[in-house]
């Protein structure tokens, strides 16, 4: 059963290929992960810095009596939660590159390269999990040759031969053995069995490929469409911000209002940064069921 043992070898190296693959995708995600954190401190730290002018604007007017004490307060309070929100983002960041220095087994990482845009697959392509299904077949077709084998009769021969004078002589026999039925049969029934289902797991997998790759791809196609609807929320709060700006210093618009869009400036890039984010995720978790390498 030589080929059954191949057969056998090639499925546990195909497992092995795929067991890389998954976990070069898990560290993928991790870099990912790693990048939007110095994105999100980025985001996190714009926002301190307009808290931070919006509060001076609203203290000079409450300097010149044109606002309450509550107002300057509030506006206050804006610049400690979104300073809060910067330390939480830098937190997070230091977590996220622990996390990627232990699955690379790298004690110092440095300063990570903002990666090129991915692209989604086409098709699923020469995944090792479909191979090692395939190696499964194999294995389980040669055994079932083997035990259909079982069926045909064996046999022997063997010769003797004596040197002694004058009967010398040599004498040949031959021997056939018919094994039973029940045995083998029982054997090659559970054999077949046995690549039937081989068979059935190869075709779900396939099947299964499909489908993930499938949801993965619309899945980053529609994370691709909400992270640009929050961009233009973004630029949107920004420019609203400005113009509530204009409007404070002309006496148009109250200090609540301006905390009202720094605020929604805020949760805007928040919402961006966790956008971009989940259309990695999806293009990262189609690029490995496709089987591509990273």
């Amino acid at each position: 059963n030589g080929a059954q043992r191949s057969a056998e070898a090639a499925a546990a190296k195909y497992v092995a290929e795929g067991t890389s693959l998954d976990v070069q995708y898990a560290a993928a995600l991790l870099f990912v992960s790693a990048v939007q954190g110095e994105r999100a401190v980025e985001a996190k730290r714009a926002t301190e810095s307009a808290a931070e002018g919006t509060a001076e604007a609203v203290r000079v007017r409450v300097s010149a009596g044109l606002e309450s004490e509550l107002a300057g307060r509030s506006a206050e309070a804006a610049v400690l939660v979104a300073r809060a929100e910067r330390l939480r983002a830098e937190a997070e960041r230091r977590i996220a590159r622990v996390r990627l220095s232990r699955a690379l087994e790298m004690e110092e990482l440095g300063e990570l390269e903002v990666p090129a845009p991915l692209s989604l697959p086409d098709a699923v392509g020469a995944s090792p999990w479909v191979d090692v299904a395939t190696a499964d077949v194999r294995s389980a077709r040669w055994n079932h040759y083997e035990d259909f084998a079982a069926f045909l009769p064996t046999g022997g021969l063997g010769a003797q031969r004596s040197l002694d004078v004058p009967t010398w002589s040599i004498t040949v026999s031959a021997s056939w053995v018919l094994p039973g039925v029940v045995g083998p049969f029982l054997q090659e029934r559970r054999s077949a069995l046995a690549v039937r289902m081989a068979e059935t797991q190869l075709a779900a997998v396939k099947r299964d490929l499909a489908a993930e790759l499938e949801a993965a791809v619309e899945s980053a196609r529609a994370a691709h469409e909400v992270l640009g609807a929050h961009r233009a929320r973004e630029t949107l709060s920004e420019e609203a911000l400005t113009i509530g700006r204009v409007r404070l210093g002309a006496g148009l618009a109250s200090s609540l209002e301006l905390l009202r869009l720094q605020d929604e400036l805020a949760t805007s890039r928040a919402a961006r940064v966790a956008a971009e984010l989940e259309e990695q995720a999806a293009i990262l978790e189609a690029r490995r069921g496709a089987g591509v390498p990273w």
